[in-house]
């Protein structure tokens, strides 16, 4: 058919257009922007309770969204295309790299191996109901539901009913020596690292919100492995250590080296590798 665009002019008009109107699209935000806070300066000359709502209302507003996503080589601009990019962006952090397959395979070996020793030499992991609702009092409140809609007021005031239930299922875990998948599960948000452009996803760091069950067994299990840690830990390490500053070890540190300058004497550093 005569006069028909060429699949390459076709492509290039569309790629021009749809450059102009993300251009259009930022203009119109940002004249939007300029608009309500010049209302809002009008309000604050007029009426201060005119001026307090506005000022409340920007607040509320979404000032995080963006209107374009850069994922590699791809750009993003509508909601659904953001939500495939930053999709694509985080599987592909969750993605391992590709492994020599006979390490791998020693690897899993030896993880068979330590969780077989385990299971035959260590005792039944079994948790009271009391020292479950230790552990939900110990819960951050006012957050964000997990996946399910469940936060941790939920739990802390479900009843005496619900705290059997959570210890069963708690113990259940350990019993089988498995996570389910149901708890594995999460809301992860892209936080802005203030750094770089916010359209690159690569800016953006992931912050997931897990099941409040799972963190129940994350704070029983921490207190169990930090008693067997505080009888172990070398007095020397005072790193993530609760109710120890590491500049003690700093201190110690510090007085080798100049101790050996002193004295003249060699200094030799390590690395943790070694």
């Amino acid at each position: 058919m005569e006069g028909k665009p060429q699949i390459g002019e076709t492509m290039q008009v569309r790629k021009r257009t749809k450059k102009q109107l993300r251009k259009a699209r930022r203009q119109e935000i940002a004249r939007q922007r300029d608009e309500s806070l010049q209302t809002i300066m009008n309000a604050k000359q007029r009426d201060s309770k005119i001026f307090n709502k506005l000022v409340n209302a920007q607040r509320k507003s979404k000032r995080n969204g963006i209107s374009d996503l850069c994922v590699e080589d791809k750009t993003y601009s509508t909601r659904e295309e953001i939500l495939q990019g930053w999709n694509e962006h985080f599987s592909k952090l969750a993605t391992p790299e590709t492994t020599d397959l006979k390490s791998d395979t020693n690897k899993k070996f030896d993880i068979d191996i330590i969780e077989e020793i385990c299971k035959e030499n260590a005792e039944p992991l079994v948790f009271t109901s009391e020292e479950v609702d230790k552990a939900i009092n110990q819960l951050n409140t006012n957050k964000a539901p997990d996946i399910y809609g469940i936060t941790a007021e939920h739990i802390r005031y479900g009843g005496d009913a619900l705290l059997q239930g959570v210890t069963a299922i708690i113990n259940n875990i350990c019993k089988e020596a498995s996570v389910p998948d149901c708890l594995k599960h999460g809301i992860l948000t892209p936080i802005f690292k203030n750094k770089g452009l916010s359209t690159d996803a690569k800016n953006y760091r992931g912050i997931t919100v897990l099941p409040i069950i799972g963190k129940i067994l994350e704070i029983l299990l921490r207190q169990l492995i930090r008693d067997i840690i505080d009888i172990l830990q070398n007095r020397l390490q005072r790193g993530f250590t609760p109710g120890v500053s590491p500049l003690y070890s700093a201190l110690i540190l510090l007085e080798s080296i100049a101790e050996s300058m002193d004295q003249k004497l060699p200094i030799f550093c390590c690395s943790t590798g070694c």
